[in-house]
């Protein structure tokens, strides 16, 4: 599916000035507020040119016939791992490398130690798997370098090196290790999995050597990889685009490309060239995954924003993950208000985190923290259960990895989202000379 100019302002230049309230006694009732804010959404691609191709992965185990009769549960159990990654720091795992084309992405350092790296993630999933989550959440760069390291590794088991004279250097990028390390590691994961469920499981990302983007791995049905048959939908993500449902061949692990590297901070990878937003639906669970400063690239935020609150009911997104290495607390608002905006959970994964420094991994519902969900009424109260934190003592120079378990009520948290954004006129604002309304919940 192609997307020209002339397709597009077909579709939504006429809305340019339709984008106005139509008053009754001087009033803005309810649902002129709701339309003006759709068409609002709605208008930002038409102005923009910034539409993206939606496709969405139907990747239920339950072989449903049509899309409406995937009930999605009632409530989810999330994992967020936020592990202490040693990067940025003088003896650090990583480093900088650029390359001819400009590209500048982390490898593997001198310092670096494949099997301890593996076996942190290994304790960390552990910690998580006690909680027997729904959705399991690494952060980005939790995904070992697949370099060649020190010594060779056999698809599906750990051997002893090929000869323990020859020292090979981490900078060395071959592909066979390299898809072996892989491979190595992914079946360790699966293994322990296998044991304790079938979660959503992201993996975490890393800065391919070969493509040089920074790739997310996703295990949408927990250790599954055998290849099955799932149907994939796509659309334009404006209400008059076309739409396809088309049958294919899914072989997980699925991989996530970041759409918006981090420039500021250094981070010069590739950009995927199509135009399309991706989510993930599994056992009636819609989910979207974000990449760190993909929730600051404003036309993915509004592309979020235009399937939840100007779509079909049946096509919200449930829950947002953004795994990220994040220091701003610029990134945690935008979560904040990302969440808001689209009356969905946003789970926010930090592996920079630092309660005195860097901001720590956050659940938001609606825009509100468990804890500020705390402090509202009783409707508001019931929707996050069994909340924890767990400490994984894995590294002396790093600190501590965290495990933090949520549990979340996904009808209870539909009500207050209905309550939070059905407002009602109040009464005008006065002492400043302008004209406008106060809104507030619903109280009847």
């Amino acid at each position: 599916m192609s997307i020209t100019p002339d397709r597009l302002f077909k579709q939504v230049g006429s809305r340019y000035h339709e984008n106005e309230f139509i008053l009754g006694d001087g009033e803005i009732s309810e649902g002129e507020l709701e339309r003006f804010q759709d068409r609002l959404i709605r208008n930002t691609y038409g102005r923009t040119g910034l539409s993206m191709d939606r496709i969405e992965y139907l990747l239920d185990r339950r072989q449903m016939k049509k899309r409406s009769e995937l009930a999605g549960p009632k409530s989810i159990k999330l994992s967020l791992i936020s592990s202490r990654l040693p990067i940025d720091e003088s003896k650090s795992w990583l480093t900088t490398r650029e390359f001819e084309d400009s590209r500048r992405i982390l490898m593997a350092s001198s310092h670096y130690h494949r099997e301890t790296w593996c076996d942190h993630r290994y304790q960390e999933l552990m910690c998580a798997l006690d909680f027997e989550p729904d959705v399991i959440c690494f952060p980005e760069f939790a995904y070992p370098p697949p370099a060649q390291g020190r010594t060779y590794q056999e698809a599906g088991e750990i051997t002893a090196p090929i000869s323990t004279d020859i020292e090979i250097k981490n900078d060395y990028i071959d592909r066979t290790s390299y898809g072996r390390n892989r491979t190595q590691y992914e079946n360790e994961i699966r293994r322990r999995i296998e044991e304790k469920g079938q979660p959503f499981l992201f993996l975490g990302s890393y800065h391919c050597l070969f493509d040089f983007y920074n790739m997310g791995v996703i295990f949408p049905i927990g250790h599954e990889v055998t290849p099955f048959m799932a149907k994939i939908r796509s659309s334009v993500i404006d209400d008059d685009g076309e739409e396809s449902t088309d049958d294919s061949v899914i072989a997980p692990p699925m991989l996530y490309r970041k759409r918006f590297p981090a420039r500021r901070v250094g981070e010069y990878a590739r950009i995927p060239s199509n135009f399309e937003f991706h989510t993930y639906r599994v056992d009636g669970l819609h989910i979207a995954v974000m990449i760190c400063s993909d929730a600051l690239d404003l036309n993915q935020f509004f592309n979020l924003a235009r399937i939840n609150i100007a779509g079909d009911i049946r096509e919200k997104v449930d829950l947002i993950l953004i795994p990220a290495f994040n220091k701003s607390p610029k990134l945690v608002s935008m979560c904040r208000e990302l969440s808001f905006l689209t009356r969905s959970i946003v789970a926010f994964v930090n592996a920079n985190h630092d309660s005195q420094k860097f901001p720590d991994s956050q659940l938001f519902i609606g825009g509100f923290t468990p804890e500020e969900l705390e402090k509202l009424d009783d409707r508001a109260q019931g929707i996050v259960s069994k909340p924890s934190a767990t400490r994984v003592p894995i590294m002396k120079l790093q600190g501590d990895s965290r495990v933090l378990n949520f549990e979340v009520d996904l009808e209870i948290a539909d009500k207050f989202y209905d309550r939070l954004h059905k407002l009602e006129r109040t009464g005008p604002l006065g002492g400043s000379g302008r004209s406008g309304a106060v809104y507030g919940p619903r109280t009847s």
